[in-house]
């Protein structure tokens, strides 16, 4: 099992990769195109104006990778969770 410093360098540097692509146009699995700013210790996303915490996030990070929105039913805004952590720009074949 890796170690809690592991886990947290490879949070950081997932996190990183999120923190990059901000301002990008996603999709969610139905084809909805979306933004995110970073926003505090978050992501506003521009079609809800709510907020996913970087917590919320590092749950689903922890998850992947993700067959469906099923994944991550738990989580606020599971399309656009899922649509993040599984985009190409933020796996970066880490999953």
């Amino acid at each position: 099992m890796r170690s809690t410093n592991e886990d947290r360098r490879r949070l950081d540097h997932v996190w990183s990769r999120v923190v990059r692509h901000a301002g990008e146009e996603f999709r969610t699995t139905r084809g909805r195109p979306f933004r995110y700013v970073v926003s505090g210790d978050g992501l506003l996303i521009d079609r809800v104006q709510q907020q996913l915490s970087r917590e919320l996030m590092e749950k689903a990070f922890a998850r992947a990778p993700l067959k469906n929105t099923a994944d991550v039913a738990d989580l606020w805004g599971m399309s656009y969770v899922y649509a993040i952590v599984m985009d190409d720009r933020i796996r970066a074949a880490a999953w």
